[in-house]
């Protein structure tokens, strides 16, 4: 809803959620449920590596601080690599899917390639997005009501300065097709 209220923006319309909601649940549905099930994906693969790791990590005796630091910095390398891989496929994806006639393999695809080729200014936005929802949190979660649109809409204008989508059709959110009557029938 977020992306379809900017993209209604960058046409000059007035933004509506009626038309927000039409553009993301019958328009995009089946592409963001497909993106959902990637990341669905990558999150069980993602859990069953954690769970490798408690497996090696050895219980006989008393752990040393040693043993402790290995395994909380091993794990959290892994968790580290499943984090990027999972920030690269969802940066630029769903902006892509509501602004352009595109499908969710295809948003990936260009999504971590756009992560790829800009790195430095990658880091910079994932920390600044991992800083404001960290605010969020600290304030009880009642920040998240300002931070959340805030990180929506820049992500919208990120993606829209990012990735050159010209190839492919543009989504006219919010413009619905007229009416068929029955002289149209005829």
């Amino acid at each position: 809803g977020l992306y379809a209220i900017s993209a209604q923006l960058e046409r000059g319309q007035e933004p509506l959620m009626i038309r927000s909601a039409r553009a993301a649940w019958r328009r995009h549905f089946s592409n963001e449920m497909i993106f959902a099930l990637a990341l669905l994906v990558i999150f069980l693969v993602w859990a069953r590596a954690a769970v490798m790791v408690s497996v090696f990590f050895p219980t006989e005796g008393d752990p040393t601080f040693g043993d402790w630091f290995f395994y909380l910095g091993f794990g959290s390398m892994i968790g580290a690599v499943f984090a990027a891989v999972t920030f690269s496929a969802s940066a630029f994806s769903l902006p892509m899917i509501m602004h352009r006639d595109v499908d969710s393999i295809t948003a990936i695809v260009t999504s971590v390639n756009a992560v790829l080729r800009n790195k430095g200014a990658m880091l910079v936005w994932l920390t600044i997005i991992v800083a404001l929802l960290l605010l969020g949190v600290a304030t009880a979660f009642v920040g998240l009501i300002v931070i959340i649109p805030v990180i929506g809409y820049a992500a919208w204008h990120g993606y829209l300065e990012t990735i050159d989508a010209d190839d492919f059709p543009r989504h006219e959110i919010g413009i619905t097709a007229t009416p068929r009557t029955a002289s149209d029938d005829t």
